[in-house]
């Protein structure tokens, strides 16, 4: 039974350690849902850290989490006329989500800084390949 522990650990540890904490699919899952406390929730049951930023004039939900390769950071916020969720996980998982975000429908719109900004006709996606940054706006339901 041991010799099993042993072979399940060498298999699947390395895994928990090298995944991203949120794909492609639940990125977009929470921009959709645009609920604040539902993703707060989510993010804390994956070990993510969390703090409440108001600086902007509402609130900015700002996340965190150590993984054996560095830190993730989200910021998840609503203004009166959009939802946000920036993303930046580590660098190499960044351009395969971008890539499984950024589909066929999706236009380049600009450039501002480093990013560069592909809009549909629902959201606007940004990525930032220099910082391996994704930023994804939507208007309100």
């Amino acid at each position: 039974m041991k010799k099993y522990l042993h072979l399940y650990l060498l298999l699947f540890l390395p895994l928990l350690y090298t995944s991203q904490s949120i794909s492609a699919s639940k990125l977009l899952d929470y921009i959709n849902i645009q609920n604040s406390e539902t993703i707060t929730k989510e993010l804390k049951q994956l070990g993510f850290q969390t703090r409440v930023d108001n600086s902007e004039g509402y609130p900015i939900y700002q996340f965190a989490k150590k993984t054996s390769r560095g830190i993730e950071k989200i910021e998840v916020g609503k203004n009166t006329e959009l939802f946000m969720i920036t993303y930046r996980p580590e660098y190499t998982t960044y351009e395969i989500l971008r890539n499984k975000i950024l589909t066929s429908d999706f236009q380049y719109a600009y450039s501002y800084k480093s990013t560069k900004y592909y809009e549909n006709s629902t959201m606007r996606i940004g990525a930032d390949n220099t910082n391996g940054i994704i930023s994804v706006f939507k208007q309100l339901k």
